[in-house]
C-alpha cells in the first residue's frame, strides 16, 4: 500500500493550498469571461488595438489553469491516489474538461467544474483525517483539518469540533479518543449539505434560476460523496448506492432542458427520497411525524449555521447566506404547518411553544 506523508510544498497550510487552488480556478474562470467581452467588444467596434489585451487575457487565464493544476499535483494527487484513486481520477478529468470549456469560453461549466474539484478535495481531506487517526499522526490529522477549517469556519461555527482540536493541539496523545469524534461531527456537517443543497436547488428553481440550481446540485452530489463510504457502512451497499443514484438523478434533472416547474416537482420528490434514507442512517424515527420532526430539526440546525455567517452585529454582512438562512427557516416553516394538528396532538404544549 502506498504510504504518503504530509506534503512539504505547501505555504502555510493545506488550507491555504486548497484556498489558492481554488481563487485560481475562479481567476481563470473571471479572464476568461473578460477575454470573451473583449472579443465581442472588438467586433462591434472594429477596435484592432485591442488585440494584444485578447491574446494576454486568454494567456493569463490559462496560466491560472495551470496554477491550480500545480497545486493539486504538488499537494492533493499523491494522497487521492493513497486512498481514493477514483477522487483523482474525476479531478482530472475535471481539470481537463475546464481546460476545454475555457477555451471555448464555456465559464459556466468551467464553474460547475470547479465545485466538481472543490468538493472531491474534502472526501480527500476526509479519507486523509481518518488515515492519520489509524497511524496515530496528529500532525497529518492537524495539516489535513486545515481545509475543513478554512471551508466551514470551524473554530468559529462548531465549538465543540473546535474544542477537540484545541485538546489535540494540546496534547497530541488525544487523537486516539478525539480523532474520531471530530470525524463524526463533520460528517454531520455533510449529511446536512446533502440536504442543503437540494433545498437550495428547489428554491432556486422557484425564483427561475436553472444556474443556480445546477451549481447546488453538482455540490450536493460531491457533498455527498465524503457521506458515502459512511452510508454504506451503516445501512449497506445498496442503500448507499440508492442515495449516490438520487443525488446523481438530481443533477441530471437541472442539466436536462425540461420546464423549470417539472425540474422542480422532480427535485422535491428525490429530495424527499434522500431524507427517508438519511433518517435511516440516522437510526430516527422514519414515520410521517417523525420525518417531519427531523426536517425541522435540520432545516433550523442550518439556519443556525448561516445566520452566523450572514449576520454581524445585527447586520447583514453577507446577502447570500442571509437568503440561504430564508429558505431553510420557510421550508422549516412549511414542514411544521403541514403538521401542525399531528404534531399538537403528541404535545400541545411544545408544538404551541414550537
Amino acid at each position: 500500500m502506498l504510504t504518503v506523508s504530509t506534503p512539504v510544498a505547501f505555504s502555510v497550510t493545506l488550507g491555504d493550498q486548497w484556498d489558492s487552488l481554488k481563487t485560481s480556478l475562479l481567476d481563470a474562470e473571471n479572464m476568461t469571461r473578460f477575454h470573451f467581452d473583449l472579443i465581442a467588444y472588438q467586433a462591434e467596434k472594429v477596435d484592432l488595438k485591442l488585440k494584444d489585451q485578447i491574446k494576454m487575457t486568454k494567456i493569463d487565464a490559462m496560466k491560472k489553469l495551470q496554477t491550480a493544476k500545480t497545486i493539486y499535483s504538488d499537494n492533493f494527487k499523491n494522497a487521492a491516489l493513497a486512498v481514493d484513486t477514483q477522487s483523482d481520477m474525476i479531478i482530472t478529468n475535471a481539470f481537463s474538461d475546464t481546460e476545454n470549456m475555457l477555451v471555448s469560453g464555456n465559464v459556466e461549466q468551467a464553474s460547475l467544474n470547479r465545485q466538481i474539484i472543490d468538493k472531491t478535495i474534502y472526501k480527500i481531506t476526509f479519507m486523509k483525517m481518518e488515515s492519520a487517526i489509524t497511524q496515530n499522526n496528529s500532525t497529518d490529522f492537524l495539516n489535513w483539518f486545515t481545509i475543513m477549517e478554512k471551508k466551514f469556519k470551524i473554530s468559529a461555527t462548531y465549538p465543540e469540533i473546535n474544542s477537540l482540536i484545541v485538546d489535540i493541539r494540546t496534547n497530541p496523545a488525544l487523537l486516539f479518543t478525539n480523532g474520531p469524534q471530530i470525524t463524526e461531527k463533520l460528517l454531520e456537517i455533510f449529511k446536512l449539505k446533502t440536504v442543503e443543497e437540494l433545498a437550495e436547488a428547489i428554491a432556486a428553481l422557484d425564483k427561475g434560476d436553472v444556474k443556480s440550481a445546477k451549481t447546488f446540485t453538482h455540490e450536493g452530489l460531491y457533498y455527498y460523496r465524503t457521506l458515502h463510504p459512511s452510508i454504506e457502512e451503516k445501512l449497506g451497499l445498496e442503500s448507499a448506492n440508492e442515495l449516490l443514484y438520487l443525488m446523481e438523478s438530481a443533477l441530471s434533472v437541472t442539466i436536462s432542458d425540461k420546464p423549470i416547474d417539472v425540474m422542480k416537482t422532480e427535485l422535491e420528490d428525490i429530495s424527499g427520497k434522500v431524507e427517508l434514507i438519511i433518517r435511516q442512517y440516522e437510526g430516527g424515527d422514519i414515520s410521517e411525524t417523525g420525518l417531519a420532526l427531523s426536517g425541522i430539526k435540520d432545516r433550523l440546525n442550518l439556519v443556525e449555521v448561516e445566520y452566523l455567517n450572514a449576520v454581524k452585529d445585527g447586520k447583514i454582512t453577507n446577502q447570500v447566506e442571509y437568503d440561504e438562512t430564508m429558505v431553510f427557516l420557510t421550508k422549516a416553516t412549511e414542514i411544521f404547518n403541514n403538521n401542525k394538528m399531528v404534531l399538537m396532538e403528541l404535545s400541545n404544549s411544545d408544538t404551541t411553544s414550537l
